[in-house]
């Protein structure tokens, strides 16, 4: 596959006609799994549901090999460059920022590997990364001025101030009332 690194090809793989199943190298737990699937049982409701968690705790093991994080040593130096002024063009307006989407073709990189590879580098995805940069300018809006709640929302690209509120306070653990009349008494 085309911008993939070794080792990230599916297991399973539809093309027109036929479907590939990739090997993968087994680890002994997961061997254990695939034991328990096929062990002779008693039958009925218990063994079924028995054979239900196996094949759940097998898919989880099998999946959660492919989701595991992302190797960073396998981007290139273009790519990390790329991701570096991804996140410049993300932030740099907050009201009207561009899509992953739009960020990924910049960066040429498919959209699943450009939203693996800004995570890795930036430790947040670019929804969070976006997030977080809109309330640290809504944080020092709110210390260095008296604008009204509505405005310091508007700036930092929330359309309703109610959202502003409930974001900031997430993220701060108080609104931006609160926060501004600490600041005030401080």
């Amino acid at each position: 596959m085309r911008g993939s690194r070794k080792g990230s090809a599916p297991l399973v793989e539809s093309r027109a006609r036929e479907t590939v199943i990739r090997e993968r190298p087994i680890k002994a737990a997961t061997r254990v799994l695939v034991g328990e699937l096929g062990a002779p049982g008693e039958g009925g409701s218990l063994e079924r549901l028995h054979r239900e968690a196996v094949a759940l705790r097998l898919l989880t093991e099998v999946l959660g090999a492919e989701m595991r994080g992302f190797d960073v040593a396998s981007l290139t130096a273009a790519e990390t460059t790329a991701l570096r002024e991804a996140r410049n063009a993300l932030v740099a307006d907050l009201r009207d920022p561009p899509s992953a989407a739009e960020l990924a073709k910049a960066a040429r990189m498919g959209l699943r590997r450009f939203l693996n590879a800004f995570e890795a580098v930036h430790g947040a995805s670019p929804d969070r990364a976006l997030r977080l940069a809109r309330l640290a300018e809504a944080r020092r809006l709110l210390e260095v001025g008296d604008l009204p709640m509505k405005a310091i929302a508007w700036r930092v690209g929330y359309a309703h101030v109610s959202n502003f509120v409930a974001a900031f306070a997430a993220e701060y653990g108080a609104p931006p009332r609160r926060f501004s009349r600490t600041l005030a008494a401080e």
